[in-house]
């Protein structure tokens, strides 16, 4: 409410000048009872204010349980040296309301205290006198205090957009850029859009009702960069047979042309070629797609060979490895070096593991070698090819012949896979009939020996 007031005498000695009715007051060191009037500055509404004034003006609430509340109507003081403080009690001693200077309009303020009460302080300097000030008086019901803290939810956006801030209040929400709250609010709605943002931005917001103005709630704006989507695979060159990890990032949904649809793949390629994969980010409502591109190498082949030998006698000792490409290694039992081991009877099968290496890809070779006693002979085991002997039929039922060609003595033995001696036989003749169809069906080793040699025959009973 504005009261109009008039001058109902003035002195041209003195700065005080008196209104009709008297509820209009000037600046002054007093304190007032009221629910209605203006207060002036010392100049009134057609003077300014003098030098070196510094005067204290207490306003109580004359209606019972209610509260004062001040609306200005002009402010014009010298900036940053004449200033109005606006206490929230019945002293200076309250709690400070607002400083005041310059131009800008001072905001509706109303007592928060149990009195109802505020206070107010004038004071300036020494020279350059201005305006002043014009406030109604009036009185609103008592408040329980300022409104409480408005709630708000920080939130993260993409550089470049801008943000939608809602929050819920009593009175009038006000937004600032700065914690001091000193500026005009940015907005005065509940929802409030920021400008389009390119880095991190913090914001506050206050509830300012008839009882005051809240204490403020921050609120930060996390800008994030737009994102890139990267594509990596644990080895982009792999051999056949080996898999590979591939891992795509910075997206929230993914889709492989393998029609995976996870950010990490396993692929066992069998040949060369691209995998690519499109990711979309929600937050940035971004789509980008990548690739990477992964080679597979072909294993080397491999060969090993025992000296063409596959049935040997233990009594040689040690038997000769070769393996191709050069550059290789053997592995296996009894197996050292490039030498496989034949002192005792059995069956050994001879690794043999070469790597590339030019693409690191490794493959290997066996072979089997099977080592029968011979009897202390020492010549090396023939299955037929190479013998000075024919035996057939092979297969056989058990009995089959032996043509030697020859009419010298010969020692025929035969043994079993697992180097018993099973036959044992002494003979002169070109054919010898051999017969052992009391044994087992299986593989045997039938060794026939002369003064000139050994030879072992690899015969299959059925």
């Amino acid at each position: 409410m504005v009261t109009t007031c008039t001058i109902s005498t003035q002195s041209a000695t003195s700065s005080i000048v008196s209104y009709t009715p008297s509820n209009c007051y000037t600046m002054g060191n007093m304190t007032i009872t009221a629910c209605g009037g203006t207060i002036y500055d010392s100049g009134g509404s057609g003077n300014n204010y003098l030098s070196n004034e510094n005067y204290t003006l207490t306003i109580l609430p004359s209606t019972a349980a209610s509260s004062v509340v001040l609306t200005f109507n002009s402010f014009n003081t010298e900036a940053s040296l004449d200033f109005l403080d606006i206490y929230d009690g019945t002293s200076t001693a309250a709690p400070l309301l607002g400083s005041y200077d310059g131009t800008t309009l001072p905001p509706v303020t109303v007592a928060t205290n149990a009195s109802g009460a505020l206070t107010l302080h004038f004071y300036t300097d020494g020279s350059v006198e201005f305006a002043g000030f014009d406030i109604s008086v009036t009185c609103t019901a008592a408040c329980a205090g300022p409104p409480t803290a408005p709630a708000v939810t920080s939130m993260s956006i993409c550089s470049g957009n801008t943000a939608t801030l809602t929050t819920v209040a009593t009175g009038t929400a006000q937004w600032y850029t700065t914690p001091s709250a000193t500026t005009a609010p940015i907005s005065t709605n509940t929802l409030f859009v920021t400008p389009a943002l390119t880095g991190n931005t913090t914001y506050y917001v206050r509830d300012t009702t008839s009882c005051g103005a809240s204490t403020l709630t921050m609120v930060n704006v996390t800008v994030a960069p737009t994102p890139t989507m990267n594509v990596t695979s644990t080895s982009t060159a792999i051999c056949m047979g080996q898999s590979a990890t591939l891992t795509a990032n910075s997206m929230n949904t993914y889709t492989w042309n393998t029609s995976a649809t996870t950010s990490v793949i396993v692929i066992t390629p069998t040949i060369s070629g691209n995998y690519t994969v499109t990711g979309n980010e929600l937050l940035c409502g971004t789509t980008q797609t990548g690739a990477v591109s992964i080679g597979v190498n072909a294993l080397p082949t491999v060969s090993m060979s025992a000296g063409g030998m596959s049935t040997i006698c233990a009594t040689n000792g040690s038997l000769a490895l070769t393996g191709s490409p050069a550059g290789g290694v053997f592995s296996g039992v009894a197996v050292t070096g490039s030498l496989l081991s034949i002192a005792n009877p059995g069956t050994f099968v001879p690794v043999y593991s070469y790597t590339n290496p030019t693409s690191g890809c490794s493959n290997t070779a066996t072979t089997q070698v099977i080592v029968v006693n011979c009897g202390g002979g020492t010549g090396i085991a023939s299955q037929v090819a190479g013998s000075g002997f024919n035996l057939y039929p092979n297969p056989n039922t058990g009995s089959f012949m032996i043509e030697t060609g020859n009419r010298s003595v010969k020692n025929i033995n035969i043994v079993d896979v697992a180097g018993r001696n099973v036959y044992s036989n002494v003979s002169d003749e070109l054919n010898i009939l051999v017969n052992i169809k009391e044994l087992a069906n299986g593989i045997y080793y039938v060794k026939v020996s002369t003064e000139a040699a050994t030879d072992i025959i690899k015969v299959i009973k059925q």
